[in-house]
């Protein structure tokens, strides 16, 4: 999507024919979404009143569905995308609806990894390259999980880093795979190959630094590895074919082992200080001598956002470090609050010169920023420190007036630093402390709202060539970054935000919630107005555009941040900016994933609402589909290949479906021909995101084994260890401990138990007990567990009973 900013002209916004393909492709993918968060949110709920044949049947029903949509849809590529990724979708929510009916607590590892396996044809017949993203996730996710249990090899290290070494590996390999496919097969080198390098230089940087920590036991494997990973990731991108995203990423995992290796040995010493200043001048040289380099491979021209983006986190470390310097080195001047201002204003003004008499050296522009972080710091500390202790009451309740005047030095410097990089960290600075005064006041929510009207004002303003470019794109880049990182803080820290961390939670927070949605609902209406004035549209369709944006600012107030997301995301497209365009689509699903946690509404209502969400959108696509032809956004395949894609994906279906119902059928089994065996039990009540709510469960048997295993290990207990006790079982089938299994033939009534030790947690089958939503005051009398054991000593949770045997719950079956 190229950028419509043009100099001859500054914008020229979508027709309407464009704005109709963009919805035509947009809400069908938000319909599977919709889709998607209901089926999910419906199983989480684990509805007592619908049995488990029923919910694993309407599972496979609606995988059928997506199946049937696909067939539907083989001639044409995107609706069969869209119907294959519900149906990867539903597949995963079917693994854990299984994981939820038959509580057998197997390792998280085990569903990524089917996950993984059974959705592999699908995502390779889908060719969508966010889906192989998806199905790359689950990968890396299962390898993360089974090493961190097992460790990798042999125990390659313990579990925790083997898990490092397994990403590596996988993500090496997988980044050198699609590199052969770029150089010989035409496969494109866009986004899908950078996240697969830092897939790969993350876990290879963080295995170097537990090398450099001495935590690492194999000699200079690490060493070789990483050296191994940086001479290629050098000549590939440097010679065979230039890529400064990768080669940016191998200087700032230079940079960042390089201080971590300093920090480990100066500042453990009486000569910290020195330590820090060494730390700051190493951090700034190799920063200016990275962006040198990368600007000299990227030639002429405008520099990079890659190269600002290293210029950013090398100014910001050394800034980090040189402070601690100062404050080490000046401990009485920092205690005196005029001296310390004074400084950080000195700080300040000496950047400001060199950028305004140097602004076209690289070298000077580094050194510049490292000096204004650092006097930002100085004056932040002289004016927090200040009001701290001034007032009554003190603490942040008297600190609003320093706040306020931080965010006004914040406005000041983004407006004269004469450095798009300096105008860029300083609009995220004020915006921070915007959010920060706003929340002082008990209004911090609201700060949302008036940034998502900045950065539509500022990004209007720069694509229509108003003010200086440079400066408005740099002013766009902070209001947009401060909006993520306010907006990921509210969820975060939900619902109160970080007022009451702060002490001022807002005492209407209704108004307040009022406030931020009448805000984001109104730059939402800035931008579908700008759009609407901007070609022609029909009064029909202009009405139902305004109404449609209504709909969504009020649906906002119960799930915050799905106007910024649409608003950001229309925006995107309207001026052709990628990144806006993506941040809306990150907001708009992070604000979807946090509607789990809004407590107002049950998971079964909120369920039902997004399956209404769902169809209104399928049908707003259904009323744009009439009022043009479709053959335009749907281009057809040839029949022959729609006819190898019908065959390949029914024989698919049918392997997923087969294995799926071969393990239910294993369950039942289990259930039906296995004894009934009771373990005292000792719950609690939290709730799990994928699950519902559920009782994480502790056994009194669990408790006892665990004891006699520390008494046999000699050494530390391994992390994770599969075996066998033997339990002795009363007249009321309740078990006691009678021995570790050694092989010894069994009485009549005892019995062998299969166990799992994960990390000095004993677990007999499951750890937790799932149960409907809001029903928890139902099993508060819970005092056994009921479990069915087969003849292998596996075993299968039913259901919690009282200390009188009795069931509780009386869940449906």
């Amino acid at each position: 999507m190229p950028s419509r900013v043009d100099e001859q002209n500054p914008l020229s916004y979508p027709t309407s024919a464009d704005w109709h393909q963009l919805f035509m492709r947009l809400l069908p993918w938000l319909a599977c979404l919709a889709l998607a968060g209901a089926l999910l949110f419906f199983v989480a709920y684990h509805w007592a009143g619908m049995g488990r044949w029923a919910r694993l049947g309407l599972l496979q029903a609606v995988l059928l569905l997506a199946v049937g949509m696909a067939l539907w849809q083989a001639r044409r590529p995107r609706g069969r995308q869209l119907a294959l990724c519900m149906a990867v979708c539903v597949v995963g929510v079917l693994l854990a609806l299984i994981g939820q009916v038959y509580q057998t607590g197997a390792d998280p590892w085990q569903l990524f990894a089917g996950w993984a396996v059974l959705a592999l044809p699908w995502v390779v017949m889908a060719r969508l390259s966010g889906l192989w993203l998806l199905w790359w996730g689950l990968v890396n996710m299962a390898v993360w999980l089974y090493a961190s249990v097992w460790g990798l090899w042999g125990a390659l290290e313990w579990p925790q880093v083997a898990g490092l070494w397994g990403l590596a590996v996988v993500n090496s390999v997988a980044l050198a795979g699609w590199e052969w496919g770029v150089q010989r097969r035409g496969w494109p080198a866009g986004w899908a190959l950078r996240v697969l390098a830092l897939g790969s230089g993350v876990p290879v940087t963080l295995l170097m630094m537990h090398w450099l920590s001495g935590a690492l036991t194999h000699a200079y494997l690490p060493v070789a590895v990483y050296g191994t990973w940086l001479a290629l990731l050098y000549g590939v991108y440097r010679y065979l074919r230039l890529e400064l995203f990768m080669l940016a990423g191998g200087c700032l995992s230079v940079m960042v082992l390089v201080l971590w290796l300093m920090a480990r040995y100066w500042l453990s010493s009486d000569g910290y200080a020195i330590g820090l200043l060494m730390m700051a001048v190493a951090v700034t040289a190799i920063g200016m001598l990275s962006v040198a380099w990368l600007k000299r491979m990227a030639g002429e021209g405008p520099l990079p956002w890659l190269l600002r983006g290293v210029q950013a986190v090398a100014g910001w470390l050394a800034a980090l470090c040189l402070l601690g310097f100062v404050a080490t080195l000046l401990v009485a001047v920092i205690d005196s609050g005029p001296l310390t201002l004074m400084m950080g204003l000195g700080c300040l003004g000496l950047g400001f010169i060199v950028l305004r008499k140097m602004r076209s050296h690289d070298v000077m522009t580094h050194l510049a920023l490292v000096f204004s972080l650092t006097g930002q710091f100085l004056v932040a500390w002289a004016l927090l420190a200040s009001s701290w202790g001034a007032g009554s009451e003190g603490g942040w309740n008297s600190a609003w007036k320093s706040v306020w005047l931080l965010w006004m030095l914040q406005v000041g410097l983004a407006v004269v630093m004469p450095s798009a990089l300096h105008r860029f960290v300083a609009t995220l600075l004020a915006c921070i402390a915007l959010y920060m005064a706003l929340a002082l006041h008990g209004m911090g929510a609201a700060a949302s709202g008036l940034i998502l009207l900045a950065v539509v004002s500022v990004w209007h303003g720069y694509s229509w060539g108003r003010g200086h470019p440079e400066a408005m794109h740099a002013w766009g880049l902070g209001l947009l970054m401060g909006l993520m990182a306010v907006q990921g803080v509210l969820y975060a820290l939900a619902p109160s935000g970080l007022d009451s961390l702060l002490g001022t939670a807002p005492r209407w927070p209704g108004l307040v919630r009022g406030v931020t949605t009448l805000l984001a609902g109104g730059a939402l209406l800035w931008v579908v107005h700008r759009a609407l004035t901007a070609c022609a549209v029909p009064p029909a369709s202009r009405r139902l555009a305004y109404a449609a944006a209504l709909f969504t600012a009020g649906v906002a107030f119960y799930v915050p941040g799905l106007s910024a997301g649409l608003a950001l995301l229309l925006l995107g497209y309207a001026l052709g900016q990628r990144l806006v365009l993506g941040a809306g689509v990150v907001l708009w699903l992070v604000a979807l994933g946090h509607y789990y946690y809004w407590l107002d509404l049950s998971l079964l209502a909120k369920s039902g609402l997004l399956l209404l969400l769902g169809i209104a959108v399928l049908g707003a696509r259904g009323l744009l589909a009439r009022r043009a032809h479709e053959a335009a956004f749907r281009p057809q395949e040839h029949r022959a290949r729609a006819s190898r894609f019908r065959w390949a994906l029914v024989l698919s279906t049918l392997l997923v479906l087969a294995a799926v119902n071969v393990a239910i059928w294993q369950k039942e089994r289990h259930l039906a021909e296995g004894e009934i065996v009771y373990l005292a039990l000792a719950p609690v009540d939290p709730r799990s995101l994928m699950q519902g709510d559920y009782m994480a469960l502790d056994f009194a048997l669990a408790q006892r084994l665990r004891q006699v295993l520390y008494e046999d290990h000699s050494q530390a207990l391994p992390d994770a260890l599969n075996g066998e006790v033997v339990v002795r079982l009363d007249d009321a089938q309740v078990a006691r401990f009678q021995r570790l299994d050694d092989g010894s033939p069994l009485a009549s009534d005892e019995r062998r138990l299969a166990f799992r030790l994960r990390h000095g947690q004993v677990r007999f089958a499951t750890d937790a007990f799932f149960f409907q939503e809001g029903h928890a005051e139902r099993y508060e009398a819970a005092h056994y567990g009921q479990f069915r054991v087969n003849a292998q000593g596996a075993l299968l949770l039913t259901g919690l009973y009282d200390e009188a045997l009795q069931r509780l719950g009386g869940l449906a079956q």
